[in-house]
C-alpha cells in the first residue's frame, strides 16, 4: 500500500461549461504524470456537486494501471469548499496514508516533491511548500505543453513575466504529516473558496512554526478561465481574517503576509478547534 496520499479536490461547474473543458485537460494531464507513479502514490479526486461528473468519471477510467480513488461530497450548489473537501478526504476517504499532498487540479507536482515527502518522513520538517512562486501561464502557454507532454522541470523560464508573489504558504500545494496535521485541527473552513489558505498560514506560523519549511523553486499553473468571485463574499471573508486572526490583505505586497499583524492563538484558538470540520452533510441539507 501506498503511503502517500495525492487529494485534488474539484468542481465541474454547470453554469462553466468553458471553464470546464481547461479543468478537466488539466486534471488529466496531472494524473498522467510519470513522478505519480515513480512515488507509488494513490490519487484521490474529491468532487463536489449533486452527483459524479461523467466526465471526470470516464477520464479517470482512460487512464491505465494507475491508483486514482473518485469521492463525491454532496453540494446542491456550484459553489467549492476547497477546505472542506480535504477535511472530508483526510477524515473519511483516505485509507492509511501517512503522508498527504494536497494540491489543486491546475498545478502540476515536480521533481523537487521527491526531496519534500524525504524530509516529512525523516521527520524534519511536518508541513512543506515545493515552492516559493508560482508562475500563471497563459493559454497558448498551457496548451503547448499539455500537447506536447513537456517536462515542466526544463522550462525555460526566460519565457515567462514575473509579477509579486501573493501565494500563501498553504496555497496550491501544501505536503503535510497527516498525523500532526489531524491533531492541530485541519483547514479552517468557509462556505465557499478562497481565503483558507491565507488562515491556515496563520494558524501554522503560531502552532508549528519550526516545523514547516518552504523550498526556494519555481511552479507552474496551467490555465483556466477566471472564475467570478462574488466580491461581497470575499470581503467579508477578508473582513472576518483580519478580526479574528490578524490577517490584513495588502494587494501591493510583495509577499501575502508581508504588512499582517497575526494574532496569538488565544485570540482564535477556540474557534479554530471547535469548528466542525469534514461533516459530509455540511452542504447537503434541506
Amino acid at each position: 500500500m501506498s503511503d502517500i496520499a495525492y487529494i485534488i479536490p474539484i468542481k465541474i461547474n454547470d453554469e462553466d461549461k468553458e471553464s470546464n473543458i481547461y479543468r478537466l485537460n488539466n486534471l488529466n494531464y496531472i494524473l498522467n504524470i510519470p513522478l505519480i507513479d515513480k512515488l507509488n502514490i494513490t490519487t484521490y479526486i474529491i468532487e463536489s456537486g449533486l452527483s459524479k461528473n461523467k466526465n471526470i468519471t470516464n477520464l479517470i477510467n482512460n487512464i491505465q494501471n494507475k491508483k486514482i480513488k473518485h469521492f463525491l461530497v454532496k453540494r446542491k450548489n456550484n459553489m467549492i469548499d476547497r477546505a472542506h473537501l480535504f477535511n472530508c478526504a483526510i477524515k473519511h476517504f483516505i485509507k492509511d496514508e501517512t503522508i498527504i499532498i494536497m494540491g489543486d487540479c491546475d498545478i502540476p507536482i515536480l521533481n523537487n516533491i521527491i526531496d519534500c515527502i524525504r524530509d516529512i518522513k525523516e521527520t524534519k520538517y511536518n508541513f512543506i511548500s515545493p515552492y516559493d512562486y508560482i508562475i500563471k501561464l497563459n493559454n497558448d502557454q498551457s496548451s503547448s505543453i499539455i500537447g506536447n507532454k513537456n517536462d515542466l522541470n526544463l522550462i525555460n523560464l526566460k519565457n515567462f513575466t514575473f509579477t509579486n508573489n501573493l501565494y500563501t504558504f498553504s496555497g496550491g500545494i501544501l505536503i503535510a504529516n497527516r498525523e500532526i496535521f489531524e491533531n492541530i485541527g485541519l483547514w479552517f473552513e468557509f462556505d465557499d473558496y478562497g481565503c483558507e489558505d491565507t488562515v491556515l498560514d496563520v494558524i501554522l506560523y503560531k502552532l508549528k512554526k519550526n516545523e514547516i519549511k518552504r523550498y526556494s523553486n519555481i511552479y507552474f499553473h496551467l490555465w483556466h478561465p477566471t472564475y467570478n468571485y462574488d466580491n461581497i463574499r470575499f470581503m467579508k471573508k477578508v473582513h472576518f481574517i483580519k478580526k479574528i486572526f490578524g490577517c490584513s490583505y495588502n494587494p501591493n505586497a510583495k509577499t501575502r503576509h508581508e504588512t499582517c499583524k497575526h494574532f496569538e492563538k488565544d485570540k482564535w484558538i477556540d474557534l479554530y478547534k471547535t469548528q466542525k470540520k469534514g461533516d459530509l452533510n455540511k452542504y447537503n441539507k434541506n
